[in-house]
Formats: C-alpha cells, sequence, structure tokens
C-alpha cells in the first residue's frame, strides 16, 4: 500500500510537471530562444562569451515560458471553444487558472532578475516589453482586429535584439535588419496557419484576416507580398557586410524556392498550406544555418 501511494504521488508530480510543461509551448518558445543565440553571435566580432550566452538564453527561456502561460490564462476560455486548444492544461482542467497564473507571474519575476543580474539592463528591458507586448497588447488584439498578427510578428522578432544587446553591442543598422527578417517571416508563416485554423478562430471570436477573407485570396497575396519582402531583406546583410558571398547564394536561392511555394499557393487555394508552414519553418532554419556558417 506504501508503496503504491508513492508510485501514486510520483504519478500526479510527473503529470504537474508535464502540465506546466505545456503551459511554457516549449517548441515555441525554444524557437524563441534559438533566435536570441542568433542576436547574440552575429553581434560578437571576437571570441564568444559563452558563459554570457548561457545567462542569455537562462533568462529568455524564463521570459519566454512566462508568456506563453500568461497567454494561455488569458485566453482560457477563447482555448475552451477551439478544437486545437481544448486539450490545453486549464481548459481541460488539468491546472486550476489560478495555478497557471502564479506560474506565468513567477517565471516573469525569475526570467526579469535572472537577466538584470546576470545580463544588462539593456536586455532586460527588451525582454520586458516582449512579455509586457505579447500579453497585454498582442493576446487581446486578438479579439479585436486583424493587424493583431502585425503586432505579434513585432513582438516575436524582439528576442533577436536580446541575443544582440545580451554581448554588450548596441543597436544599430545590423541588429534592426535581423529583426525585420524576423518580422517578415513571422508574417507568411501565420497568415497560412490562421487559413489552417480558421473556422476553429472563428470558434474562439478571434479576428484573424482568414475570418474576412473567405476565398483566400487576399490572404493569399499578403502572403506572397510579404515573401517577396523578405526575400529582398534577406540580402542585406551582405551588402553591410555581416555576412559573405555563401549566405547570399543560399538567402537567394532559398528565397526564391520560399517565394515560389507562395505562389503556388494562391494557385492552388491553399490546397498545401500546411506543407506551406512546415516549409516556412525550414526555410527560416536553412537561413539562420548559412548566416552562422558563412561568419564561421
Amino acid at each position: 500500500m506504501k508503496g503504491e501511494a508513492v508510485q501514486t504521488q510520483a504519478g500526479t508530480a510527473q503529470n504537474l510537471f508535464s502540465c506546466y510543461l505545456e503551459l511554457t509551448k516549449l517548441r515555441l518558445t525554444l524557437m524563441s530562444v534559438a533566435t536570441v543565440a542568433l542576436g547574440f553571435f552575429m553581434s560578437q566580432k571576437g571570441a564568444l562569451d559563452y558563459g554570457l550566452l548561457f545567462h542569455a538564453l537562462a533568462g529568455s527561456l524564463a521570459i519566454g515560458g512566462a508568456s506563453n502561460a500568461l497567454n494561455q490564462y488569458l485566453e482560457r476560455d477563447i482555448d475552451a471553444k477551439m478544437k486545437r486548444t481544448a486539450g490545453r492544461p486549464i481548459p481541460s482542467g488539468r491546472l486550476s487558472s489560478t495555478q497557471a497564473l502564479i506560474f506565468g507571474i513567477a517565471f516573469s519575476l525569475i526570467g526579469t532578475a535572472y537577466l538584470l543580474f546576470f545580463v544588462n539592463i539593456l536586455t532586460t528591458a527588451i525582454g520586458l516589453t516582449t512579455l509586457i507586448g505579447y500579453t497585454l497588447v498582442y493576446t487581446p488584439l486578438k479579439q479585436k482586429t486583424p493587424l493583431n498578427t502585425l503586432v505579434g510578428a513585432f513582438v516575436g522578432a524582439l528576442p533577436i535584439l536580446m541575443g544582440w544587446t545580451a554581448s554588450g553591442a548596441h543597436l544599430c543598422f545590423g541588429a534592426g535588419v535581423l529583426f525585420l527578417i524576423l518580422f517578415l517571416w513571422q508574417l507568411p508563416h501565420f497568415l497560412s496557419i490562421a487559413w489552417l485554423y480558421r473556422e476553429d478562430y472563428e470558434r474562439g471570436g478571434l479576428k484573424m484576416l482568414t475570418l474576412y477573407d473567405r476565398e483566400g485570396s487576399f490572404t493569399a497575396w499578403q502572403i506572397i507580398i510579404t515573401t517577396l519582402a523578405l526575400l529582398l531583406v534577406t540580402l542585406i546583410p551582405t551588402a553591410i557586410g555581416m555576412a559573405g558571398k555563401v549566405y547570399l547564394a543560399t538567402a537567394a536561392l532559398a528565397g526564391l524556392i520560399f517565394l515560389s511555394f507562395a505562389v503556388y499557393l494562391l494557385a492552388r487555394r491553399f490546397a498545401h498550406a500546411r506543407k506551406f508552414v512546415l516549409c516556412s519553418i525550414l526555410y527560416l532554419i536553412v537561413i539562420v544555418a548559412s548566416m552562422i556558417a558563412d561568419k564561421i
């Protein structure tokens, strides 16, 4: 009986840990942390300070996890209405809203204090802007206007500036270019996701662009335009000396392929939207990898 009680307690603790991990949207958070690493790496002119990089990543991880936890707390009623989110910890009843709120606030404080103590004030300020922008600006805007995607893309691109400033570098044109690449990349990526889950978003009362574009042609054109802009911006790092010819060739080729997929999306009326989402992730990985490889 005692052994069974211990096993039950262990199982409960494991389930609770799993629920809190789900709150952080770990995959999304890790993608954000990866951009912090990219910003840190690209800002360096000498040897990499791995200790400082670790602190920047740890603080960013806490801030990112807290942002997603608070987002789920604020959208708990909306999540309950949508099929893709109904199984999340709060709407499924596996965690109470109070538990999620406490977790989110705690990690917000931990992440902010950690960045302030181990990194620097500017990085902490950008981290706080990311946290506040995501939870108190972007999250409520999703119920009010399709422009929420632009706000979300802006906030989602801020972590790369956290990495840039964490190294001690000042914000400059090069940092702005990296920010713009991430900002533009998010637009075709999330617009295609919005089309995939348009019915779910409508059930949840979220004002996505696809709610007003039943045929999908306007959304598809927005994807093409932003993908073309992204292609052009990815060529700038070589022009300003941040990257070399290997990156330039890779970025140009990857950009043309990505753009062709966007055009195909319009021609086929989003018949392969899910593949386009995967393609967008692969494209970003190629851009980041080639930029780092070229710098090495």
